[in-house]
């Protein structure tokens, strides 16, 4: 635990630290883009920083087993929706093509350094040291909505609290998806469409400015709904995945 909790500790740090950096940066707000490149600058190097530390010390498998497509696109069913809200907002709100192109890489990169951390490296690591595997999503989870206290930098702290909220639920729903699939491609998938859908919504400044309580819990209750069937369908894959970061044959 005491890893996990270092591991957030450094993440969360590092991540306060560039944010009151860049924060006359990301108050012009005037490009649409600016919260996505600074998440991607706060981003990169510490998934570079901790990907070496992984493969040098830490050494935690992230598992990337191959899942058919069929299965892969049966549980990115949300997908979907977000494609549908990505197509509409782009043909109402059209955008240059390079900020479409900086905006789609710097997402794919927040999306995998976030995966990388919270799914890859802290759920492995508390499923790897023996704990249950709904202790490691929900603390996982937990980790992954508090590090959106970071936030308070732009905006204020009852919207930082329901985002922190909103982000532990999401969390939970990306855990999951990563226990059935074995593979952390499928929730950076997700991950990936609902960040991007969501810069697109907020012009680029991805706060939570029009979250309400009501809309926290029902995003609950829509996502209980989701993992309910993968969790009593995915035993075997549940299994699976605590003997491959287990080495139990």
């Amino acid at each position: 635990m005491k890893k996990i909790f270092l591991l957030w500790g450094i993440t969360a740090i590092w991540v306060l630290f560039l944010s009151l950096l860049l924060h006359s940066f990301t108050s012009r707000g005037n490009s649409g883009l600016t919260a996505v490149i600074v998440g991607f600058i706060q981003d990169f190097p510490l998934f570079l920083g901790l990907f070496i530390w992984n493969r040098r010390i830490g050494h935690q498998k992230i598992l990337m087993k191959h899942y058919s497509l069929i299965k892969m696109l049966a549980l990115l069913f949300p997908v979907v929706l977000y494609l549908g809200i990505m197509i509409f907002l782009l043909i109402t709100h059209p955008v240059s093509s390079m900020n479409f192109g900086l905006n789609l890489f710097a997402i794919i990169i927040v999306a995998s350094c976030e995966e990388f951390i919270f799914r890859g490296l802290i759920l492995g690591g508390l499923v790897s040291s023996g704990k249950s595997l709904s202790f490691s999503v929900i603390v996982s989870s937990v980790l992954f909505g508090g590090i959106h206290i970071v936030n308070l930098g732009h905006q204020n702290l009852y919207n930082t609290g329901l985002q922190m909220l909103y982000a532990s639920a999401l969390g939970g729903l990306f855990a999951v998806l990563y226990l059935k699939s074995n593979n952390l491609i499928v929730p950076i998938i997700l991950h990936f469409f609902i960040d991007f859908a969501n810069s697109f919504i907020t012009n680029g400044t991805m706060n939570s400015t029009a979250a309400t309580p009501k809309s926290v819990f029902e995003l609950y209750i829509i996502i209980a709904i989701i993992i309910v069937p993968f969790a009593l369908t995915g035993k075997e894959q549940f299994s699976l995945f605590k003997k491959r970061l287990t080495n139990i044959s």
